[in-house]
């Protein structure tokens, strides 16, 4: 079906894509030194290892303060003057 808001949706998305491809071109060789250069490409160990360490923080933290929040009396720190 030509003309259809379908169609119309495909094309958008498609330039879209295409538009996001050079921004981040763009900010990639203007973030670049001379001393320093970013790959281009992002695999998918890329996106793999960000969530594992991602989740690992969450972890530690999560730990870390259950940890010291134990350790507080609510009652008391409910009764205390704001």
């Amino acid at each position: 079906i030509h003309g259809s808001a379908k169609d119309d949706d495909v094309v958008l998305y498609g330039q879209d894509i295409h538009f996001k491809d050079e921004v981040i071109a763009l900010i990639i060789k203007t973030a670049e030194v001379d001393a320093m250069m970013f790959a281009r490409e992002v695999k998918i160990s890329s996106y793999a290892y960000s969530a594992m360490f991602t989740v690992l923080f969450a972890v530690i933290i999560n730990f870390v303060m259950h940890i010291r929040l134990k350790s507080v009396d609510m009652a008391t720190s409910l009764k205390s003057v704001e």
